[in-house]
């Protein structure tokens, strides 16, 4: 199990990681952050990352001040079997977010709605570190997709209850909202009709985000990009044609170290490529670009899953060790090219 690391005195070599690694998630969000660019960003060697927090999980948890720790808390949820799964799950998330280690995470909470960097940061660590564990451990199909639909009850829940308040859920006792959500949690994480094909279509054709299109994006995108972030999505469409296309909602960042995320594309749910851009450059991000088998030197980051190539021209799109890295992630991904 990854130490958690200490909690850093004040105005230490710990307070200042936490500091960078704040800016760091907020900057590129949970997927895409490492450990290598918090150190970076943080002036430290990436040993003393580690040193104190002992993973980048461990140090986004200290950043928000996650109360919990996934890896002590799942095998507990699980250990009384499958049965009343989703019940406890949610009685869980509601006894953690009412005590007072709760109000960093309440706090988070309540600025999504404000915030489109926190609305990410809260929902891709949830998604991933929490729900997509748990899915992993219960050995299901398309654990993804049943962690995201998931995470859209729990966070839902806690939305209504405490930003909105609406009632009767904001004054229900957390044992009555699990009875009345535990259900719907536990079909998702353990119902193969959830993922069963006949309800594949309804899924493909949602559409990606009625606030925003790809072109509204692209005519954002600097001039100096622009021609490689298209030749980049003529990629990804040749090589998946069918996979679903999805904007991000992002705004054009004020910092020009940033990267700003684009769009992705993702096959039943799952994310499987992302496009996005700095000033002078741009870059093809894979969401389990550590399973990538590369051999050709390409694949960059340290994160737990996620990859990046970097791309300078139009012609480094069109390279064929890019589209085959291209390819092969969405082999992992169910497709066949």
């Amino acid at each position: 199990m990854p130490r958690t690391g200490r909690r850093p005195g004040s105005g230490g070599t710990g307070e200042k990681i936490l500091s960078a690694a704040r800016a760091h998630f907020a900057r590129v969000g949970y997927e895409a952050g490492t450990v290598r660019g918090i150190a970076a960003d943080a002036g430290v060697d990436p040993s003393l990352v580690l040193h104190y927090f002992g993973s980048k999980e461990g140090v986004f948890r200290a950043a928000v001040d996650f109360p919990v720790d996934p890896a002590d808390f799942i095998p507990r949820l699980l250990a009384p079997g499958l049965d009343g799964l989703g019940e406890r799950l949610v009685r869980f998330f509601l006894e953690t977010w009412d005590s007072p280690a709760g109000r960093p995470l309440l706090a988070l909470i309540r600025s999504v709605v404000a915030s489109e960097d926190a609305a990410d940061l809260l929902r891709e660590f949830v998604t991933r570190e929490v729900l997509g564990r748990l899915a992993r451990a219960l050995d299901v199909d398309q654990p993804h997709l049943r962690a995201t639909l998931a995470a859209s009850t729990l966070i839902g829940m806690a939305m209504l209850r405490y930003v909105v308040k609406l009632e009767p859920l904001a004054s229900a006792r957390p044992e009555v909202v699990a009875t009345w959500l535990g259900p719907a949690v536990q079909r998702y994480l353990t119902d193969p009709g959830v993922t069963a094909r006949s309800a594949k279509p309804t899924i493909e054709r949602m559409p990606a985000s009625p606030k925003v299109s790809l072109s509204d994006q692209l005519s954002k995108v600097p001039a100096a990009t622009r021609p490689t972030v298209k030749a980049a999505i003529k990629l990804v469409k040749a090589v998946a044609p069918k996979a679903q296309e999805i904007p991000y909602r992002s705004q054009p960042p004020r910092s020009s170290s940033a990267m700003w995320k684009l769009v992705r594309y993702a096959v039943d749910g799952d994310n499987v490529v992302g496009i996005g851009t700095f000033t002078n450059h741009s870059a093809l991000f894979f969401y389990r670009g550590r399973e990538l088998d590369d051999g050709s030197g390409l694949l960059q980051g340290s994160g737990k899953d996620s990859r990046f190539i970097t791309l300078r021209s139009p012609a480094d799109a069109e390279r064929p060790a890019v589209k085959r890295l291209v390819r092969n992630a969405f082999k992992k991904g169910g497709v066949t090219p």
